[in-house]
């Protein structure tokens, strides 16, 4: 009598998810990363909370925020020289509709741009599309985790395609299953307490509109003023105003377009004045 045999399983079970996290961190390189998935309850907040749970065993509930405020207040607490990792829940229901991107545009660009000083801190958002990100923020992102079902995500490469469309490459690099967050009680506490307070009446009242011309004059004297706060090095190493730095660092913040209209008046006035 032949003896059957089990057959294999098709796939191997491997950590190599959490061990190319910890290459890039030898390498002196921190993680942006997001997790995506439209159906409600689909797990994404649960899937990156256990992702960080496992990469820092000493993760807290301090460390999943909401908005603008709290993300510069747990960065600014962590402690310096460790690295650590951050957990930005659902943006679009933290800040107003209208502007939810344009805050963490702002919040995150600045981030960035002080990479030497945040360099050790990891960073995840959890949200129901990619695209919901602004573009500035998909130019940055390393991994974006496609919610299957709750707790397993397929994880693909984040490549800017330099060459027009698509605007970006996803390279697919597997599969990771991970199980229901140890802190998921806490931070159901913690997004309730929020959300309690983030939708009272007084924070959603409509702001007073500003006529195109007078958010064009605001951005230009702002501009105008401090030229080198919203500049970036070109390749021969001389100093030019970046729409992207003007669009993020004016308060509040204004399109891309507004913010290369803004530049191109004043090197057009620069250009006059020689």
């Amino acid at each position: 009598m032949t003896e059957l045999v089990q057959p294999k399983p098709y796939y191997v079970r491997h950590s190599w998810f959490f061990d190319s996290w910890k290459r890039r961190h030898e390498r002196h390189k921190n993680l942006l990363m997001c997790s995506t998935g439209q159906s409600l309850g689909i797990g994404k907040t649960y899937w990156m909370l256990s992702a960080f749970e496992k990469m820092y065993p000493d993760f807290t509930v301090d460390q999943i925020v909401f908005v603008p405020k709290q993300f510069w207040t747990i960065l600014n607490e962590l402690p310096s020289g460790e690295w650590a990792g951050v957990l930005w829940d659902d943006p679009t229901k933290g800040l107003q509709k209208r502007d939810w991107y344009k805050e963490v545009n702002k919040a995150v660009t600045s981030f960035a741009k002080t990479a030497s000083r945040y360099r050790m801190r990891d960073l995840g958002f959890a949200l129901p599309s990619f695209d919901d990100l602004d573009i500035a923020l998909r130019e940055i992102m390393v991994l974006e985790a496609q919610m299957k079902e709750a707790g397993l995500a397929k994880v693909h490469r984040i490549k800017r395609n330099k060459f027009g469309t698509p605007p970006f490459w996803k390279p697919y690099l597997g599969e990771v299953q991970l199980p229901r967050p140890k802190l998921a009680t806490e931070y159901e506490k913690r997004r309730e307490e929020f959300n309690r307070d983030a939708y009272k009446e007084t924070e959603f009242a409509e702001k007073k509109e500003e006529t195109n011309d007078s958010v064009f004059y605001r951005v230009y004297e702002a501009v105008k003023k401090e030229p080198l706060r919203y500049s970036i090095k070109d390749k021969l190493g001389n100093w030019k105003l970046s729409a992207l730095s003007v669009g993020s660092l004016v308060d509040p913040p204004c399109s891309d377009q507004l913010a290369r209209k803004v530049i191109r008046r004043i090197e057009s006035e620069m250009s006059t004045s020689v």
